[in-house]
This record gives C-alpha cells, structure tokens and sequence, in this order.
C-alpha cells in the first residue's frame, strides 16, 4: 500500500488513486501528546484524517495508543 505523509494528508492523499481504505496510526498521535500546545497538532491530524476517510465509504482510522486520560479521549472523540 501506500504511505502518506502526515503532515499534509489531504494533499498526500490526492495523490493516492482509489482513496485511502485506513490510516494506521502508531505513535504519532503519541508524539503529538507529549508536546506542549498539543491540542492544536492533534485536532489538525484529526480534522484531516476524517476528511481523507470520508472520501471513501467504509474506511478507517485506527489508532495504536497506550491507555489515554479519560479527558484526552474525550477531545479526541470531540474532534
């Protein structure tokens, strides 16, 4: 398959023909997390995947994480 490039996903995924059946995601949100202000990366990260998801019915995002504050999942889950 594919890979992308995370930090533009909607113009990486342009480029892909057929569209994007998954985004597996081990350790980037992660990394994410860890910095300060990371509210900002993460709903950015976010807000693309589901625009490249949406462009193809059934596809998925799934995310490899260790157990995360009950408040992060709920932004995540706002986003």
């Amino acid at each position: 398959g594919n890979v992308l490039d995370m930090s533009n996903l909607v113009v990486a995924s342009s480029t892909s023909s057929g569209g994007v059946d998954c985004i597996y995601d081990k350790g980037l949100l992660d990394a994410l997390l860890c910095g300060e202000g990371w509210n900002g990366p993460v709903a950015q990260l976010l807000h693309q995947a589901a625009e490249v998801l949406a462009r193809r019915p059934g596809s998925s995002y799934v995310l490899v994480s260790y157990p995360l504050p009950t408040s992060t999942q709920d932004f995540i889950r706002a986003q």
